[in-house]
């Protein structure tokens, strides 16, 4: 795979978690920065560790349905 292809690859690992898998947890083993970010959610744990001599981050995913993200009800 050429690497101007790993972030679409994170993306669509980021896409099929959130819509496959609400209700679980998944972590992902990764050593690429910018794949990191291109999931697309929020880890609720970072692992810092090492896999050989590459410097790697183990990430926990709680999937949910939806958004966690607070939503303000209008106040009449």
């Amino acid at each position: 795979m050429p690497v101007e292809e790993i972030e679409e690859l994170y993306q669509m690992i980021g896409s099929s978690l959130k819509h496959r898998f609400p209700g679980y947890q998944a972590w992902v083993l990764t050593g690429n920065e910018k794949g990191m970010h291109a999931i697309g959610l929020r880890p609720s744990r970072r692992i810092a560790l090492f896999n050989g001599a590459i410097p790697c981050k183990f990430l926990k995913f709680e999937l949910y349905d939806g958004s966690k993200k607070f939503k303000k009800e209008a106040v009449d």
